[in-house]
């Protein structure tokens, strides 16, 4: 089911024309329509954000036994510390960071009031956003940089390295991206 954001001024979502989104037998076109993030948003939003911040202090307790190889020619164990963005761009702007990431999870969670959470994939798309930026600004602001540490690669090619926290944001990012896509394709 894809999330349904809902108009004030119509029954209809944004996603699907008027009449072909799902309603249930019930007095109404927002009857059940919750207003409220669920149970599976806040046990996935938590569950995710102590993974990622469990791996990260495990890597750091490590010190420096790194890189250590988990499946020879494809997959390793590395510790980064990353002061910038995707692919370390805009390196030692950690505090422009901070802000710039408190702005939009402060933003996304403003506009979460207009969005249906009755959806299961609502849930579980916002718990994977929630707890990736999440997890990642508390890096920031605990460790002034953001701790990277898996590194995946295919001969001499790296992608760069990145965390629990980065693989929720991509994961979240790419199934609304197809979401988004197999809508418009209808």
């Amino acid at each position: 089911m894809i999330p349904l954001l809902r108009s004030k001024q119509s029954s209809s979502n944004v996603l699907f024309p008027e009449g072909r989104e799902r309603r249930t037998p019930s007095s109404g076109p927002d009857a059940s329509c919750r207003r409220l993030p669920g149970p599976l948003y806040w046990g996935l939003l938590l569950g995710l954000f102590l993974l990622d911040q469990g791996t990260k202090t495990l890597i750091l307790r490590q010190g420096e036994n790194f890189p250590l190889s988990l499946l020879p020619g494809f997959l390793n164990l590395v510790s980064v510390q990353n002061t910038g963005i995707i692919f370390g761009l805009f390196a030692g702007q950690n505090w422009l960071w901070i802000g710039i990431g408190s702005f939009i999870l402060l933003a996304g969670l403003w506009a979460s009031r207009s969005v249906d959470w009755s959806s299961r994939e609502t849930n579980v798309i916002a718990a994977l956003l929630t707890a990736g930026a999440a997890g990642n600004i508390s890096d920031r602001i605990a460790h002034g940089f953001v701790v990277d540490f898996i590194d995946v690669y295919v001969g001499s090619w790296h992608w760069p390295s990145f965390n629990v926290a980065d693989s929720c944001l991509c994961i979240a990012s790419l199934w609304m991206i197809f979401r988004f896509a197999l809508a418009r394709a209808r």
